[in-house]
């Protein structure tokens, strides 16, 4: 019997984020997550708990269910699974979160569709470490962690798996960005994930979801990152449409 699993949605864009910002890329994003970051319907920023919200949530909440076949037919009918296989375009396995049990062993089918020159990137919020998940980890080309902090609303007991951290950070090809808000994240950080991942595979990126604010918010990350001497990123999609997902 086909695995099956829940596509929240399959788009073509250019990825604007981390170190590979500025390739093109096809994302496909699944449905469920283990944390809500923000709050339902960003609840715990309307009340103070948190200072951003997963502004994907209102996506991956749902989605359409399929099997391998299907996605690789959906990337077909775009006319970019050719470009995959030829690296032209970069494939980028998001949620939600795809290291989900049932996720992680559909995913495992369908990377095993990609030679070698795909190169494919999955993003996680590093909180899950189960036997599928470490052999989709180890078959993918990057790894594009997010951690949470304080300022995601999370309690600390569901945002940090220390054993899932220091794992992902074994792997070469891994990097950690965080969503930072203030200084005090940056110490935030030092405090409890320095001392579980190596401080160049750190990337700050500003918790910003509107083209109003992205300045200001990527002028702090700006000087956080001269200060400490740590990669930084924008989100270059809300710089060019103002939207956080689909563009």
């Amino acid at each position: 019997m086909d695995r099956t699993t829940y596509l929240s949605e399959l788009f073509y864009s250019i990825q604007g984020e981390g170190v590979t910002r500025g390739k093109p890329s096809v994302f496909a994003r699944f449905a469920h997550c283990n944390l809500m970051c923000g709050g339902h319907n960003a609840d715990l920023v309307k009340r103070g708990k948190a200072t951003w919200w997963c502004d994907s949530e209102t996506v991956w909440r749902s989605g359409e269910k399929v099997t391998v076949d299907d996605v690789i037919r959906k990337l077909k009918d775009m006319g970019e699974y050719q470009n995959i296989q030829d690296g032209i375009t970069n494939l980028i396995l998001t949620g939600g979160e795809p290291t989900m049990p049932s996720t992680a062993e559909f995913l495992l089918g369908l990377v095993m569709n990609f030679d070698y020159y795909a190169f494919i990137e999955i993003e996680t919020n590093g909180t899950l470490l189960n036997s599928f998940a470490e052999d989709l980890l180890g078959r993918v080309d990057q790894i594009n962690c997010s951690p949470k902090l304080a300022n995601s609303g999370m309690p600390r007991s569901q945002r940090i798996n220390e054993k899932a951290i220091e794992y992902i950070n074994e792997l070469d090809n891994s990097w950690f960005k965080f969503v930072v808000s203030s200084d005090e994240d940056w110490e935030e950080i030092k405090e409890d994930y320095l001392p579980l991942i190596d401080r160049e595979k750190i990337i700050l990126m500003p918790a910003v979801d509107n083209f109003d604010d992205v300045q200001e918010a990527f002028k702090k990350i700006w000087l956080l990152g001269q200060q400490e001497h740590l990669l930084i990123t924008n989100r270059d999609h809300i710089v060019a449409w103002n939207r956080v997902t689909g563009v």
